[in-house]
């Protein structure tokens, strides 16, 4: 067996691979290449996908997503943890024992396993992995009937879901909220900001500007958008992004990568009141929210959101900075730390 970094030339194996698993990114090559080998990591020469190797086929896969990540205050580097998928036959046979140092021994200090099945998340513990919880869904149903009516007609007909797409609502997203603009500030500016609303977090995902233009911008299948919430002044006080969230058969629209300030909750308030006024306005089944923020998750809740589900979740620290998993209500992170803008 081995483990080689990703080469294009071997993509119909790849894609394969994908159809054996059941996996869509298979069918969607621009959506595998956005992801790995334009995400800004990858831009700088990092490899972020490695393929296993057994018996001259593809018989796995490792993907990574490296970010910087602030805790207390000093900025490390983080790498997360998705796309790991291994062949039946070779399941049961401690691969991940044999799989997770690939993981570990990546030169980020942080090592953040999102959204883990059971079997993954057991090797992850068994290899110096905390369990982290309090990251959670939210959402509101908007149309239920119609989402089953919807369902309903889709299985009868054998018909799939298309996809939604953002660019035709640009125009009525910024007639909803006079303090709701698409982001238009440059870059510094927006830089600024989003270090100063992420330092006010024990831990947060240090995103920055190139990020979140890869994330919602760049994305093939024009999925999502970056929004500004300008203050009294006119200026940007917080920043947000919208994505379609395309797993199952409903239409949901994501609040992703909220980035306010603490000491404004109101901006917060008003974000979520523009969000499902958007999701309305969009035809959208369903919003929803994915947050380890309490903040976040309260104000959730108290504009019509609801629980849904919680998430199983690992990370690794290997800095000398002490952190807690016990205190994930205040690791800021949201939907854009997930797939499900993918």
């Amino acid at each position: 067996m081995e483990i080689l970094e990703y080469d294009e030339r071997r993509w119909d194996e790849l894609r394969e691979f994908f159809r054996v698993m059941n996996q869509g990114i298979g069918r969607e090559p621009d959506v595998f290449r956005w992801k790995y080998l334009k995400a800004p990591a990858a831009r700088r020469g990092v490899s972020q996908f490695l393929t296993v190797i057994d018996q001259g086929e593809i018989a796995g896969t490792l993907g990574f997503t490296e970010c910087p990540v602030y805790v207390h205050g000093q900025k490390l580097l983080s790498c997360a943890f998705n796309d790991w998928y291994i062949l039946p036959r070779l399941r049961g046979k401690g691969m991940g024992d044999k799989l997770i140092p690939y993981f570990i021994n990546r030169p980020a200090e942080i090592k953040l396993h999102f959204l883990s099945s059971p079997p993954s998340i057991k090797a992850a513990l068994r290899h110096g992995f905390d369990q982290l919880h309090g990251i959670a869904d939210h959402m509101e149903y908007l149309a239920p009937a119609r989402s089953a009516m919807q369902c309903a007609w889709r299985k009868a007909t054998r018909r799939g879901r298309r996809r939604p797409k953002m660019k035709p609502h640009l125009k009525r997203l910024e007639r909803l909220d006079p303090c709701v603009k698409i982001l238009g500030a440059d870059d510094s500016q927006i830089n600024d900001i989003l270090t100063r609303c992420q330092l006010q977090y024990p831990f947060a995902c240090a995103r920055d500007i190139e990020y979140l233009r890869w994330r919602y911008l760049e994305h093939p299948k024009d999925l999502g958008v970056l929004l500004q919430f300008n203050g009294d002044t006119g200026l940007p006080q917080a920043v947000f992004a919208l994505a379609w969230r395309c797993t199952g058969v409903r239409d949901t629209l994501l609040l992703a990568d909220v980035y306010y300030d603490r000491k404004r909750p109101e901006d917060l308030r008003r974000i979520l009141q523009f969000h499902r006024r958007a999701a309305i306005a969009m035809g959208a089944n369903a919003r929803s929210i994915y947050t380890g923020n309490m903040e976040l998750s309260q104000a959730a809740k108290a504009s019509g959101m609801t629980h849904i589900s919680e998430r199983t979740n690992g990370i690794h620290n290997s800095s000398e900075l002490p952190l807690d998993p016990a205190k994930a209500t205040e690791w800021y992170t949201s939907g854009g730390d997930t797939d499900y803008v993918s």
